[in-house]
This record gives structure tokens, C-alpha cells and sequence, in this order.
């Protein structure tokens, strides 16, 4: 007899919250028949019935979404059909299907492109296929019994496996943004732990997310990360996971102390944590990221783009932090005939125009003695202080700290501390000099002295406090 494995959607599944778009999902279920070959299966009742499926399906980035997965079968009306398996709308590939019994013993494989018993089915592995959102997506897959063949003709090194018991469950992200009085639905990335072993760590969208988690453990533990929000711990039992199911666990992060100000050029250059959009964006465009994302970052093409956001950000005597993800296309030296050097990532004063005279701080790219070299500076009316380090590499993603103590700045590049200088004790860093990113705003004066950064900018934070070294490493490692 001749009987398809045909893999159905069976419904579509529209997660939203708050009118936010997320990412579709569908429920994928799997139906299985046998195509027969020559060789006659003699084994009894029980041998002979599908009780699970293991399948291995990559997205189409070959990355596995499904590995050696285990899904239960449930006969219906004379067939058997799978649970349902959420998977994302895209195109995938299966790369492995075979179907076991109550025993764990293989019964049926669908051969492989290539092997002894290719010819035997019209659509030998791997197989691509598409979830759709809005319509079912029906793909026939054909498999053939394994009794009395060797794995190798069917294209597999063995039949042997392990079956890892998994549980998908349901999670999002929830955090306070003051700009909007309210709760919202945050994105970040989450590392997962069974027990003390590390297991994986996944992105996660400001929505309701499918996370595969495996219960041969005694606990897992969730590390929840969103830029701006502390880092929260949740850790659950095993057994606690199938109440997460059907409703989203949702993990609530609290902001972190003591961010003023916050730019991740998200597709504009707004300050997300007021929401200020008052500035004046002069030729900067928003370009990709240090992921190559599109629209997370953007571009000062060196000649005369800059941001510019007022008389704002004052930090008084305050100790502070300041960073800033750049990538600099080119490192300028002096401006001949002027003291001007390099060019600034961010700016506020540190000129003779402003009041007091040169007071304030910024970060600077600079090309000095033939090196690439970064720099914190910090002015406080009577003279400017500088902490700064070269050999960094033109075209090449950099995170770049300042830090301001009480008698001490420092300058951190990739969260590592490259230099440091003593400044006077309650150092004052006022100026009526407005906050610029990629130049330096000196009230219509000096034009000829005035340089424009050339690159990309991106994740300009301001924190009204030192942060210790661990959170400028994990600014580096994009947890903090």
C-alpha cells in the first residue's frame, strides 16, 4: 500500500499585546502513512504501531529548530497525527524523519538523497517547506519501512539516539518605560540554565516568545536581560513548566539606577526614556548596526553631519558614566591652522565659547602620533583633562566608556580599563554648550575648528553615577 507522511497546519496562532506586532507562529502537526518496498514486515501489533516521531528541522539560516526532536502520535479516524509543534512563518528543511514505536525501535524512515533506497519515495531528505501566516501549508513526505535495512541505504550512520524530554513553554519581558507611565512588553535576550550547566542563550522580541526547555533537569534557571533594566534570575522546577504552556511566564525587569539618558537609535534619534524628540538632526542617517541590523545606528559622513539636543545633560559634580557604540570610518588628526584634533562621538562644552570656558565632557576619536586613539575628556573651567588610548582599528565595532569619580576619570574601550588621569576634586562640568553626538556645537563660532565625526554611532547612554566595572563589561557584552 502507498500512504503519505503529509505535514499540515493545522491553525495559526496571532500573539499580540498592547496593538504590537509579533512574530507569527503556526501550530505544525504531522500525519503519518506508510509507503511499502519489497521487503514485507513481519513483526507483531504492537511493533508495527507509530507511537512517536523524531524529526530534525533547520529555518533557512541552517540553523536547527527541531533536533532529533521527540513528538508524540495520537491515531485519528485510522490515522495517526502529532501533536502540534509551534514554529515561526518561514522556510525550513527537514533533515531527518523517522517514525518509532512503543519501544523506541525505528520503524519507518524517510530515506535520504543520495542512499540505496533514494528511488523509492519522490521526495527523498532533506525536503524544504514554508509555514504560512494566513494559509495551511500541506507538504508530502514519504517513509518506508526499516525492517531487515541497514541505516546506511537509507542515508543515516545509525538509527541510534537519545531522547531528550523537552517542554515548550510561553515567555515575555515586561518592564516599567516612565516615558509612557506604563508596562511594556520589553526586547533583550534570555541564557538558560538545567541545574548548573549552561545551556543556550536566545534572543527575545517585545512579544510573546516560544522557548524550548528540557526537563531532564531539577530546575532550570532564566537570566532576563533588556538594555536599560537590571538583569532579573527566575528559576523554576521542571515540573512547574507545563503551567506555561497555554500563558506566557512573564518576567518583570526593574530600570537601572541612575540612567539619564538613553539613545539606541532605534529607527530615529530620539531619547527613549523621556521620549525627547526635540533635536535638530543635521545629515546623520540611520544605517545597520553592530548585528548588521538595518536602522539601529547612525552614519556622520564627516564633513558636517551632527545630532543636536539642546542645553541638556548637565552632570554638575556628580559622578557620572558615558558610553557609546562606534565605528569609526576615520580617525582625524589636528585641523591645520587650528588646536581642533579628531572629531567627537559625544559632546557637551570642553570649548572656550561656552561658559565657564571649556568646562564640560565627551568622548573623541582622534588620530595622534600616527594612532587610532580614543578619548575621555573632561573640562572643568580652568583646564581640560583627557584620558586617552590608541592602536584601535579603523571600520571596527568598539564600546567606549568615560567614567567620572570624585579626583578621577577613566576611559574603558570593549570593557576593559585603557587609561586614566586625576582631575581636582568636585570637578564641575556645567556649560551652556548643548549635548551634540558626532560634533561639537560652539554657538556659530570657530566653524574652521570645528570637526565632524566620520562613522557610525550607536547605544549612547548618560548615567548620573559611576557604574562599576562589571556592568561597563556587561555594556560590552550587550547584557547591561
Amino acid at each position: 500500500m502507498r500512504k503519505l507522511l503529509t505535514l499540515v497546519t493545522l491553525a495559526v496562532l496571532l500573539w499580540s499585546c498592547e496593538e504590537k506586532e509579533t512574530n507569527f507562529k503556526s501550530e505544525v502537526s504531522f500525519t503519518i502513512t506508510e509507503k511499502t518496498t519489497s521487503n514485507e514486515r513481519v513483526a507483531s501489533a504492537n511493533e508495527d504501531i507509530p507511537s512517536q516521531i523524531l524529526i530534525s528541522v533547520k529555518d533557512e539560516s541552517g540553523t536547527f529548530i527541531l533536533e532529533n526532536e521527540i513528538i508524540e502520535i495520537t491515531e485519528f479516524s485510522g490515522e495517526y497525527i502529532s501533536d502540534p509543534v509551534l514554529m515561526e512563518v518561514g522556510g525550513y528543511e527537514v533533515d531527518k524523519f523517522l517514525v518509532l514505536n512503543d519501544s523506541s525501535e525505528v520503524i519507518y524512515a524517510t530515506p535520504k538523497a543520495g542512499s540505496l533506497f533514494e528511488s523509492f519515495v519522490n521526495n527523498p531528505l532533506p525536503f524544504s517547506f514554508s509555514v504560512s501566516s494566513d494559509q495551511a501549508a500541506e507538504v508530502g513526505l514519504e517513509v518506508i519501512a526499516t525492517n531487515e535495512i541497514d541505516p546506511e541505504d537509507l542515508g543515516y550512520s545509525t538509527f541510534a539516539f537519545s531522547i531528550i524530554p523537552t517542554q515548550d513553554i510561553l515567555l515575555s519581558m515586561l518592564g516599567y518605560v516612565a516615558s509612557e507611565g506604563q508596562v511594556n512588553l520589553l526586547e533583550g535576550n534570555i541564557t538558560v540554565f538545567g541545574d548548573s550547566d549552561s545551556l543556550f542563550t536566545q534572543n527575545i522580541g517585545d512579544s510573546i516568545n516560544v522557548v524550548r526547555l528540557r526537563t531532564d533537569y531539577n530546575t532550570i534557571k532564566i537570566l532576563a536581560r533588556s538594555t536599560g533594566y537590571q538583569t532579573n534570575e527566575v528559576v523554576l522546577s521542571t515540573s512547574s513548566l507545563d503551567q506555561y504552556r497555554t500563558k506566557p511566564l512573564d518576567i518583570e525587569l526593574l530600570p537601572i539606577g541612575g540612567l539619564m539618558a538613553y539613545f539606541p537609535f532605534s529607527g530615529n534619534a530620539n531619547e527613549v526614556l523621556t521620549n525627547n524628540d526635540n533635536f535638530t538632526n543635521t545629515g546623520a542617517v540611520l544605517s545597520s548596526d553592530s548585528s548588521t541590523t538595518a536602522n539601529e545606528a547612525y552614519l556622520f559622513d564627516g564633513v558636517d553631519d551632527v545630532i543636536n539636543y539642546g542645553d541638556v545633560y548637565d552632570l554638575d559634580t556628580n559622578s557620572f558614566t558615558v558610553t557609546a557604540w562606534v565605528q569609526v570610518y576615520n580617525f582625524d588628526g589636528l585641523i591645520g591652522g587650528t588646536s581642533t584634533r579628531g572629531a567627537e562621538i559625544i559632546n557637551k562644552g570642553l570649548t572656550k565659547y561656552g561658559s565657564p570656558s571649556r568646562a564640560g565632557y565627551g568622548l573623541k576619536a582622534q588620530e595622534l602620533n600616527g594612532e587610532n586613539v580614543f578619548g575621555f575628556f573632561l573640562g572643568t573651567g580652568d583646564n581640560v583633562y583627557f584620558a586617552r588610548s590608541g592602536s584601535f582599528n579603523s571600520y571596527q565595532w568598539y564600546s567606549v566608556v568615560g567614567r567620572k569619580t570624585d579626583g578621577l576619570i577613566e576611559l574603558f574601550v570593549n570593557g576593559n580599563k585603557v587609561s586614566e588621569t586625576a582631575i581636582p576634586q568636585n570637578a564641575n562640568v556645567n556649560t551652556d554648550i548643548p549635548f551634540t553626538i558626532g560634533s561639537i556645537d560652539k554657538l556659530g563660532n570657530d566653524s574652521a575648528g570645528t570637526n565632524y565625526f566620520d562613522g557610525k554611532i550607536d547605544e549612547v547612554k548618560i548615567f548620573d553615577r559611576s557604574l562599576s566595572d562589571q556592568e561597563i563589561s556587561d555594556i560590552y557584552y550587550s547584557t547591561f
